[in-house]
């Protein structure tokens, strides 16, 4: 276990369900290992406190892994943390025993280490609570219900931070959050890894991606069903993969395994494939193999990682520009309705012009630009270094 020095400026505290590595993190493990990489190159160290892993983690930063929260452990052990758990509840529950590791570590860091936790409030409160390091808690998603009054409770010191300004509207107006205590810092993407292919392939294939974790709400579906309409339209050289695993967070384990299945089939009547989800340290190369990404998102997307790494890539992008990912393409991408015709009409324009498709490639590539790691750093940085809003 890494214990703390006075060298490091950054605590990170991954999500309980979380851990931080490539093969099964998610975006904000690789949000956090991306930012920590450029940090390390300012001369800042940091910390990353994450589940028990029970597979390689990301390479950069100093880690902590908690003893009760994830990976592997012998069976008594853990056969013991269950029975605990069903008795006390309250106490021994995954969630209790996640905020109580991670409270204990903050008050071992030096009281200068500011502590950077994603979309918790409540943790943020007891880590609050523990000790007076600076924190900041950034958002990576709109909060609601619960979780929106306990950011709101949260004391002026506490800086936040929002990867998009509709992100940041969204806290300001439904979390009541002033104005002045926001930071928006958008997400970057690794360039040297995110890059066009050196050669593109010239037949008559348009070969499409729609990457992401699968949920209704992401639009695989749809995308899906626009391929085999634009298929049936006269425009047979589309190709469409759907890369990414099944993880729905807004629906039941039923409803999201109906919607797989019926994925499944739409992808296998439009002769596409179904790649599943890969390492994050694979999606660079994968998506040099496309043409074009799908980017429809059903419901407002607070930022849209998968968008502007397939920006970086090269990819003309087709999207439903709802929330931050309209920020994300701004005027490089295709904008389309959430509806199947339209989608489908943009799909054709694509594979039957090869002069659109190389424009848009071409502003993919611009509008990239905007967004880098580096630049997120140095904005982390400067934030951190200013007073605090309650000092002033």
């Amino acid at each position: 276990m890494m214990k703390p020095t006075h060298e490091h400026k950054y605590a990170f505290i991954l999500p309980e369900d979380e851990p931080y590595s490539a093969s099964k993190g998610g975006a904000i493990a690789t949000f956090t290992q991306a930012i920590v990489k450029e940090l390390a190159s300012l001369g800042s160290l940091a910390l990353i406190v994450t589940p028990r892993l029970d597979e390689t983690p990301y390479d950069a930063g100093d880690l902590h892994e908690l003893k009760l929260v994830g990976g592997p452990r012998s069976r008594v052990r853990w056969l013991m943390i269950r029975a605990l758990g069903r008795v006390f509840p309250g106490r021994f529950g995954r969630r209790e025993r996640y905020v109580r590791e991670v409270v204990e570590y903050a008050g071992e860091l030096s009281e200068h280490t500011t502590i950077v936790v994603a979309n918790d409030p409540a943790l943020a409160a007891s880590i609050r609570e523990a000790c007076a390091n600076p924190i900041v808690i950034w958002l990576h998603n709109y909060l609601r219900g619960a979780q929106a009054e306990e950011l709101g409770a949260l004391p002026s010191a506490t800086r936040v931070v929002t990867v998009s300004e509709s992100v940041r509207t969204w806290t300001q107006e439904q979390c009541h959050v002033a104005a002045e205590l926001i930071t928006v810092i958008y997400n970057g993407v690794d360039h040297v890894s995110f890059r066009p292919p050196l050669q593109r392939h010239d037949s008559e294939r348009l070969r499409v991606a729609f990457c992401g974790r699968i949920d209704p709400n992401k639009g695989q579906l749809l995308g899906a069903q626009a391929v085999r309409a634009a298929q049936e339209g006269g425009a047979t050289g589309i190709e469409l993969t759907v890369i990414g695993g099944l993880r729905a967070f807004d629906s039941s384990e039923e409803a999201a395994a109906a919607y797989y299945a019926e994925l499944c089939r739409t992808v296998e009547a439009c002769n596409g494939t179904m790649l599943g989800r890969i390492p994050a340290t694979s999606m660079a190369a994968a998506l040099r193999e496309f043409d074009v990404a799908l980017i429809l998102p059903l419901v407002p997307e607070p930022f849209g990682l998968t968008a502007v790494e397939a920006l970086a890539s090269g990819c003309a992008v087709i999207a439903i520009p709802t929330g931050g990912v309209a920020e994300v393409v701004g005027d490089a991408a295709l904008a389309v309705r959430p509806e199947l015709h339209s989608i489908a009409d943009a799909l054709t324009s694509l594979a039957t012009s090869r002069g659109l498709l190389a424009e848009l490639q071409s502003r993919a590539l611009v509008q990239s630009r905007i967004f880098s790691w580096r630049r997120a750093a140095i904005a982390l940085e400067s934030l951190t270094s200013a007073p605090s809003p309650e000092a002033e």
